[in-house]
């Protein structure tokens, strides 16, 4: 059996909440505390944070179908480097409009992740000229642009908190996939894309659609032979 330090025991001879490489730490705090650009956080086990996590390096925080908590009605991550999440969970009830459970100061990989709020505000860029890339995550509560900032979502499923707001999707997007439980527009998809409304569960849907256009009002039939109509 390896020795063991309270912050980094070499093996995992107490209970921990993360690793980096062959290290272990007896909590995600210490191990996000020290780890390098390039690295790899992976969780061990769930975590309920005292206060908010900020990222600073450049890092992959791999959850490990774990669940990450944030301290009630608090911001969950400020991530102020670029980071990916990828395999797990984010939750919390991160309240009001001026932030959001994840607030955005850098390009952010979401791949795999469950990011849910009762409240108003799932994701909230905090600075322009960046971009959040969704992939395969299931989102509970409105995204909030800035300047700049683009939400590229390639698929996933996306609701609306439980607090009623205008615009879950606020800001520029670019859609190329996803099932979406609040209305969004054409202009939000990515080129060669549309949006299909599924009139018997109040969904939208974006799917690929290089040739569906057949007339000026953007009416056409989907490559599987599903009909659009852009009117």
């Amino acid at each position: 059996v390896g020795s063991a330090h309270a912050d980094h025991p070499t093996s995992p001879v107490a209970k921990v909440q993360a690793r980096i490489g062959d290290k272990y730490y007896t909590t995600f705090v210490a191990a996000l505390a020290a780890a390098q650009a390039s690295e790899t956080i992976t969780l061990l086990d769930n975590v309920t944070l005292a206060e908010t996590a900020t990222i600073e390096k450049a890092i992959t925080l791999d959850l490990n179908g774990k669940t990450v908590t944030g301290a009630n009605g608090a911001i969950v991550f400020n991530v102020n480097a670029a980071t990916t999440i990828k395999n797990g969970a984010i939750k919390g009830n991160k309240s009001g409009t001026s932030d959001g459970l994840i607030n955005i100061y850098a390009d952010l990989n979401l791949n795999s992740v469950t990011v849910e709020t009762s409240k108003i505000n799932a994701l909230r860029f905090k600075a322009g000229d960046c971009v959040a890339t969704l992939e395969e995550c299931n989102v509970t509560g409105a995204f909030k642009g800035y300047g700049g900032s683009v939400w590229e979502i390639k698929s996933g499923t996306y609701k609306a908190s439980s607090t009623s707001i205008n615009d879950q999707l606020n800001g520029t997007a670019s859609i190329s996939g996803g099932t979406f439980h609040y209305e969004i527009a054409e202009d939000e998809c990515a080129p060669g894309y549309v949006v299909v409304q599924d009139n018997n569960n109040g969904t939208w849907t974006v799917k690929y659609a290089p040739a569906a256009f057949v007339d000026a009002n953007n009416n056409g039939t989907l490559d599987e032979g599903e009909a659009v109509y852009g009117n």
